[in-house]
């Protein structure tokens, strides 16, 4: 933008009797309150000036303390909130109330208000959400929340990490959970208490009811199932509505679709199928099983043993 002898770059609004605050920039804290102490904004329409996408000044101003927020309308609907820090376009752009927030990256907490005690690293990070409170997000389109509704999009105790790590556009209430890696609990949108660790770990389930993930693709077809445990790459792979199942070992479980199973091992209950009520402990055991309540103890014990139900081997 070329530079316009006729606009100061060193703002200096009326209202700003406060002490020790440094504003650089057009329309740079406006409206900030004499009641503001030890801010710092810096760009085009940053520190609570009211500015929205080129809109008139308005609002009640900021009253905050100790905010600094640098960027093209950074915080520039900031009022009551205080000790937050925004580094990028449109950072923590509808933020009014917010508490020891970090929002760094290009529309990093764009939409999100009433926040407290967040972390947004990464362009759209934390997007668009509403009372969220003790949460991190880091990657880019993580925690990205509902876009037409972001106040619907609410949430306690959250850590995604990775490329659209619990990025659902339909997050509700979700609470207590931890996605990390690329795409993991990408889907996430409601409920609380899931792990997922690992790329596309979880990344299909919809609603978090005590699970855990960790490893690439672990419980990768998962939508509503619950207290399920899967460790190990493909673990739980099949795994979509049911309950109570334990998958330890690399595709443990892989194929398995029925509940209230436990696989310890690589490649155990492979190829269970719909099987229920299974135990099946070794590399490979129960491999092949595709009946109900089969027990398999030791390696390649009943790997080939497909049909047959209630065997105990």
């Amino acid at each position: 933008m070329p530079f316009n002898p006729g606009t100061p770059l060193m703002s200096s609004p009326a209202a700003d009797t406060g002490g020790f605050n440094t504003l650089v920039g057009r329309t740079t804290g406006t409206l900030l309150s004499s009641a503001a102490i030890e801010t710092t904004a810096v760009g085009y329409g940053a520190g609570g000036s009211g500015l929205r996408g080129g809109a008139a000044p308005g609002g009640t101003g900021m009253t905050g303390p100790e905010n600094t927020l640098i960027g093209w309308f950074s915080g520039t609907q900031m009022t009551s909130g205080g000790f937050n820090s925004a580094l990028g376009v449109n950072t923590m752009g509808a933020e009014t109330t917010g508490n020891n927030l970090v929002a760094v990256g290009t529309d990093a907490m764009r939409n999100s208000v009433g926040l407290v005690s967040c972390v947004a690293v990464g362009a759209n990070a934390l997007r668009n959400g509403a009372a969220t409170i003790t949460s991190i997000a880091i990657g880019q389109n993580t925690l990205i929340g509902d876009e037409t509704s972001p106040s619907t999009s609410v949430g306690s105790d959250l850590i995604a990490i990775g490329y659209t790590a619990m990025a659902s556009a339909t997050r509700t209430t979700l609470s207590s959970s931890i996605a990390i890696g690329t795409r993991a609990g990408n889907a996430l949108r409601t409920g609380s208490a899931a792990v997922f660790v690992g790329p596309e770990a979880g990344k299909v389930a919809t609603v978090a009811g005590n699970l855990v993930g960790i490893g690439f693709q672990a419980l990768g077809a998962a939508t509503t199932a619950t207290d399920t445990v899967a460790i190990g790459r493909n673990a739980g792979g099949s795994v979509t509505t049911v309950a109570n199942g334990t998958y330890i070992g690399h595709f443990s479980g892989q194929g398995v679709t029925g509940s209230n199973n436990t696989a310890v091992g690589s490649r155990s209950l492979e190829a269970a199928g719909g099987a229920v009520n299974c135990v099946a402990v070794g590399h490979t055991a129960g491999n092949k099983y595709t009946a109900n309540g089969g027990v398999f103890i030791g390696p390649q014990v009943g790997s080939t043993t497909a049909t047959t139900g209630n065997n105990v081997i």
